[in-house]
């Protein structure tokens, strides 16, 4: 992330300073640099995490760290976690694989898992506040753009329809038993993160390390689709404002969160072809390729309606596309871990 997003307000060090923060899937793409935003912080923090990959952590901090390797589709995970804690951010989940999907265990992580958290919340009288990921894909194929929470829902794959199951379960809590949640529905999320290893696990961030290491990049029938990527410093000040919320009600809050600018894929390839030229000198070839088979779920466009989320939390994107690509280049070039710019 850049300086610029790791400078955090007068309204988020008050509200996290002195406090215990658990925050699951901490070594993820943006659990890393979630936790790390809240390092030089006193604060006490409890990464939860089924990897013992913690070399991204620092080692000069001031927050206070506990670390738990453990499965959050278990109930014992969460009766270990949960007991002190102010601050619940529930990151960890499965990531959709249409390569290796594996729709019992995407169930058992993204929608089990939380019904062991609320019933462990449940039981032990746990009040405090939740934030949730959630995602934009569960809006599926849409009619209007920009998006915002007023729109249906109408997932078009088993994860999206784990993931809106996992919504519900936090709304009904909310309303039977008092338990405070905020579900973040993010757009596609890209840029440098704490962890390096996870860097590439987002689609901008694979495709500028193929452009780095072949100099090509294919576009396939869904090149004119319309999509939204929001950076990673903003996608953490938004997780951050988020549990900051004050205003709070007798359901789960759920909120649209993107960078409100939509750019086609063809258009942003462009972009990380004329930027990767500019670093290395090398021509960065566009490659059209209609012979392969599109899923419905690839064809979808998607623009965040934000206006929500602002007016409760003032939060708002401070980086946009052109800039986050530079940092992310920037990021993938100056780094010595060759893992980046690889597979």
């Amino acid at each position: 992330m850049s300086e610029k997003s790791l400078n955090l307000p007068d309204k988020i060090i008050d509200t996290y300073q002195g406090k215990t923060i658990l925050i699951s899937g901490a070594c993820g793409f943006i659990g890393s640099s979630l936790s790390k935003s809240l390092m030089n912080l006193d604060c006490s923090l409890i990464l939860l995490d089924h990897s013992n990959n913690l070399s991204w952590i620092p080692q000069h901090r001031r927050a206070e760290i506990a670390i738990i390797q453990g499965d959050v589709s278990l109930r014992e995970t969460w009766e270990s976690a949960l007991p002190g804690v102010d601050y619940l951010f529930h990151l960890a989940a499965m990531e959709y694989n249409r390569a290796e999907f594996n729709i019992m265990q995407d169930l058992q992580i993204n929608t089990i898992s939380i019904i062991h958290l609320l019933e462990v919340c449940r039981k032990n009288h746990f009040n405090r506040q939740i934030i949730f990921s959630s995602s934009a894909n569960l809006f599926g194929q849409v009619n209007s753009l920009p998006v915002n929470e007023n729109q249906p829902s109408n997932p078009i794959t088993s994860w999206s329809v784990h993931k809106l199951m996992a919504e519900y379960y936090f709304n009904v809590y909310a309303l039977k038993y008092g338990i405070n949640s905020s579900i973040l529905r993010l757009a596609n999320v890209y840029g440098p993160t704490e962890n390096r290893k996870a860097m590439n696990n987002v689609v901008i961030n694979s495709m500028i390390s193929k452009a780095i290491r072949d100099n090509s990049l294919k576009l396939y029938r869904n090149r004119y689709c319309i999509r939204d990527f929001i950076y990673i410093g903003d996608v953490v000040m938004a997780f951050l404002y988020a549990g900051a919320n004050e205003k709070s009600s007798l359901h789960s809050n759920l909120f649209v969160v993107g960078s409100g600018e939509g750019n086609s894929f063809a258009e942003i390839w462009r972009i990380i072809a004329e930027k990767v030229k500019g670093y290395t000198g090398k021509e960065v070839y566009i490659v059209c390729d209609d012979s392969v088979e599109i899923e419905p779920f690839d064809m979808r466009n998607f623009i965040a309606d934000t206006t929500l989320f602002h007016n409760v939390t003032g939060w708002q994107p401070s980086i946009f596309l052109d800039e986050g690509i530079t940092l992310t280049i920037n990021a993938l070039l100056s780094s010595k871990d060759e893992e980046n710019i690889a597979n």
